[in-house]
C-alpha cells in the first residue's frame, strides 16, 4: 500500500503542478552543482565530472519527452482507469467461465472498451501537433538550445512579443491555428469511418 501511494503521488503530483514549477524542478535535478542526476552519475562513474544537461542539444529533446511524459502520465490514467471501472465485471466473469486468462481478457474486454476513449483523445490531440505546446518548450529551452528546441508557438511568441513584429507573428499563429483544425477535422472523419460512435463532431 506505501508503494502504491509513492507511485501515485509521482504520477499525479506533476499533472497538477505548473509547467514553471515542472520546469525548475527539471533545471533543478539536472544541475550540475546541486543536481542529483549527475551526482548520482559521477559516483556510478558514468561520468566524470558533472554536466550541464540543459544546455547540450543534443539533450533537450529527451529531456523534453521524458518530462512532458511525466507531465501528462497521471491525466491520462485517471481517464483511462475511469473508462476501465466502467466496464461491466460480468463480463470478465463470463469470459473466465469460458477458459479465457488474463491476456484474452485485455485483448477482447478491455481493449475494445478503451478504444472509443483512446479515438477521443487521439482528436483532442492531434490539434497540437502543429503546436507541440508553448509552455513545456518555453520554461525547458535557452539560449544554447534554440537551434533545436525553437517551436511555431515559441517563435510566435518571440516575434510577437520581444521584437514586436505584430504583423508576422500574427500570420504565423493564424497558420497555425488552421493547421491545427485541419488536423482535426481530419483524425474526426477517420474515428466516423473506423466507427461512427467515435466522432466528436
Amino acid at each position: 500500500m506505501k508503494f502504491k501511494r509513492v507511485v501515485q503521488t509521482i504520477t499525479y503530483m506533476p499533472h497538477f503542478l505548473s509547467w514553471v514549477v515542472v520546469g525548475a524542478f527539471v533545471y533543478q535535478m539536472l544541475s550540475p552543482s546541486s543536481g542529483i542526476i549527475n551526482a548520482v552519475l559521477v559516483k556510478l562513474g558514468v561520468l566524470e565530472k558533472p554536466i550541464f544537461f540543459m544546455v547540450q542539444q543534443n539533450m533537450f529533446v529527451p529531456i523534453y519527452l521524458l518530462t512532458n511524459l511525466w507531465k501528462s502520465t497521471g491525466y491520462s490514467i485517471v481517464i483511462y482507469l475511469a473508462t476501465i471501472s466502467g466496464i461491466d465485471p460480468q463480463l470478465y466473469d463470463s469470459a473466465a467461465i469460458d477458459g479465457a486468462n488474463r491476456l484474452h481478457k485485455v485483448l477482447y474486454i478491455t481493449l475494445p472498451a478503451l478504444f472509443p476513449t483512446m479515438c477521443t483523445l487521439l482528436i483532442l490531440n492531434v490539434g497540437s501537433l502543429i503546436s507541440v505546446g508553448f509552455d513545456p518548450i518555453f520554461n525547458l529551452y535557452n539560449d544554447a538550445t534554440y537551434p533545436v528546441a525553437d517551436v511555431i508557438s515559441t517563435y510566435v511568441y518571440r516575434k510577437g512579443m520581444v521584437d514586436s513584429q505584430y504583423d508576422l507573428s500574427t500570420a504565423v499563429g493564424l497558420f497555425q491555428n488552421v493547421v491545427s483544425l485541419v488536423l482535426v477535422l481530419g483524425a474526426n472523419w477517420l474515428a466516423r469511418k473506423a466507427n461512427p460512435d467515435y466522432k466528436i463532431i
